[in-house]
């Protein structure tokens, strides 16, 4: 090609091809069973909430008397959970310790399903560091517009799990005929 000369359609369409196939290939090479840091962080995930649930009956059936309907809120609250109050009077980070702490068993059961389900997936599409900032931007995100959507508590991955949830979506739309089938 000569200096100020165009590339032809057919040198774009198969220089676009082969970074296509490339990109499957590596998808469908790294595409694994048990990918490491996506069951680490499950598993990360599920010991924080044993621990907090460990740490809630030790700290409130000792300390406090009578029956506490709201312990758990309670509790998540000292762990930090998602609070509007606390977040305006100057304590961002619960924008992030959020995403980790769950409501109950069947909240985290199912979070982790779609969390183990969707990061295996997008681990082997975009690698563990990407798939860590992708977890971290989406989480804070949902967690974000929970508090501007008029949700004074929350807690849970759920802003996260629909990152995943939309970042294999792209990968799905932008190489769907070089998909072999279904995942």
């Amino acid at each position: 090609m000569i200096k100020g000369e165009l590339p032809s359609f057919e040198s774009i369409y198969f220089r676009s091809s082969l970074i296509k196939q490339a990109v499957v290939g590596s998808f469908v090479r790294n595409l694994k069973r048990y990918p490491l840091f996506t069951t680490s962080l499950v598993v990360a995930i599920i010991a924080v909430h044993l621990m907090v649930f460990a740490l809630e009956e030790s700290i409130w059936n000792g300390a406090l008397q009578g029956p506490f309907p709201d312990m758990r809120t309670k509790s998540l609250l000292v762990f930090g959970a998602r609070f509007t109050p606390a977040i305006s009077a100057g304590e961002p980070w619960r924008l992030v310790s959020c995403i980790f702490l769950h409501g109950d068993m069947m909240h985290l059961g199912l979070n982790m399903v779609a969390l183990f389900g969707l990061g295996r997936i997008c681990e082997a599409v975009y690698g563990p560091a990407r798939l860590s900032w992708l977890l971290l931007v989406s989480g804070v995100a949902g967690s974000t517009l929970s508090m501007y959507g008029g949700t004074p508590l929350s807690v849970g991955a759920s802003g996260s799990v629909f990152g995943l949830l939309g970042a294999g979506v792209v990968f799905g739309i932008r190489y769907r005929s070089h998909l072999e089938g279904p995942l």
